[in-house]
C-alpha cells in the first residue's frame, strides 16, 4: 500500500489550470521535528513536502475548494500516494528526483490563520516557481469537515 498522511502548515501555494481548463493546485506543508544532538542539545528540524490536488471531473470538488480557500499557515492534514518524478534542470548532467504527495483526503485542523491565532511566519518551503497569493475566505466554517477529492463536502 503506497499512503503517506501529514499534518503540517501550509507553506507556499500556487493554482494552474491544465489544458482542458482542469483546476491543479501545488502546495508545501512543513512538518517538524525535535532531537538531541550529539552533544546533549535540543535540535529543530523543519521538512517540507511538496502536495498536489487535481480537478477530476467536470466538478471542481477539493481542488476548487483549495484555490479558493488554501492559505500559508494554515494547518492540515493530508493523506494519499506518494509519486516519485525524475527530472533534469536545464544545463545539469544529473537527474533530479522530487517526491509528490498526491491528496486524495484533506482536512484543516487547529487554529484559525487570522484573526485571534497565532501562527508562524517562517520559511515558505522550496520554491515552488511563481506561486501567487490565493483568497482566504470561510476557513473557520470549513475547519473539521473532511474533504475526499472527487465527492463533495
Amino acid at each position: 500500500m503506497n499512503r503517506l498522511t501529514i499534518c503540517g502548515n501550509i507553506g507556499k501555494v500556487m493554482t494552474a489550470k491544465t489544458r482542458d481548463n482542469k483546476i491543479v493546485v501545488n502546495f508545501s506543508v512543513a512538518t517538524d521535528a525535535s532531537y538531541k544532538g550529539k552533544d546533549g542539545q535540543k535540535v529543530e528540524k523543519t521538512d517540507w513536502h511538496n502536495c498536489v490536488v487535481f480537478q477530476r471531473g467536470d466538478n471542481p470538488g477539493l481542488a476548487g475548494m483549495l484555490n479558493e480557500h488554501l492559505v500559508k499557515g494554515a494547518s492540515v492534514l493530508v493523506s494519499g500516494p506518494i509519486k516519485y518524478e525524475t527530472w533534469r534542470k536545464t544545463g545539469e548532467e544529473s537527474d533530479r528526483i522530487t517526491a509528490k504527495l498526491y491528496v486524495e483526503d484533506f482536512e484543516f485542523v487547529g487554529r484559525k490563520v487570522n484573526g485571534n491565532s497565532s501562527q508562524n511566519d517562517a520559511a515558505d518551503g522550496p520554491d515552488m516557481e511563481d506561486m501567487p497569493p490565493l483568497s482566504e475566505q470561510d476557513i473557520e466554517d470549513m475547519s473539521g469537515p473532511h474533504y475526499r477529492n472527487g465527492m463533495e463536502p
